[in-house]
């Protein structure tokens, strides 16, 4: 009978320390999830996006894309150049070209596997024909 009681008291202690712990890790905070955009991402795109609102030339490519698949080859010619010489190493990157409400990319499947960052702009003119383009930028950290 005297043995019983030494596990007894065993089995109450080990289920006071389940106890003591189950309630320590349900009270104690969890870390947030951090979903700010990284300052490099952020400079990189802030930086090409504001190349491309300030070349007027680029600009008139953008705003004129759809006149013809000529007009469309020649501003995403540029536009694509002029990003690729600005892409930190590491990074990939798709952007495109839209009309006002849709803009579809076609991001690999690589890039799914890891977070995506977007940004854009709008490109109009100030002349009579408005034809305004949103110009979006994704990247992501290449794996």
């Amino acid at each position: 009978m005297v043995n019983k009681k030494g596990y007894l008291k065993t089995l109450e202690a080990v289920l006071a320390i389940v106890i003591i712990l189950l309630f320590t890790f349900s009270v104690t905070p969890k870390p947030e999830a951090d979903l700010s955009v990284p300052q490099n991402i952020k400079t990189t795109q802030g930086f090409i996006l504001s190349e491309i609102e300030n070349n007027n030339t680029l600009r008139s490519y953008i705003v004129n894309s759809d006149d013809s698949d000529v007009a469309y080859n020649l501003a995403y010619r540029n536009v694509d150049s002029l990003i690729n010489l600005n892409m930190p190493g590491g990074y990939g990157y798709t952007f495109g070209i839209c009309d006002m409400s849709s803009c579809i990319s076609n991001i690999t499947s690589l890039a799914l596997e890891t977070s995506i960052y977007s940004q854009d702009i709008l490109i109009a003119t100030d002349g009579i024909k408005q034809n305004p383009k949103v110009v979006r930028l994704w990247m992501w950290r290449q794996i």
